[in-house]
């Protein structure tokens, strides 16, 4: 909101920029993936070394 005010001198609430997004260009708010409650962290340290 504080990006809009600055930009085009403009107040506007956040549900409504939000759902102004959403309608016209469909987007969507992220959230990380589940992680798998039997990970093994040792695995992927390893995974990422190689890489």
């Amino acid at each position: 909101m504080d990006w809009v005010k600055s930009e085009y001198e403009v107040s506007v609430s956040y549900h409504l920029l939000r759902y102004h997004l959403i309608k016209h260009f469909k987007t969507k708010l992220k959230s990380p993936r589940k992680s798998h409650y039997k990970k093994d962290d040792q695995a992927v340290t390893a995974f990422l070394k190689t890489t």
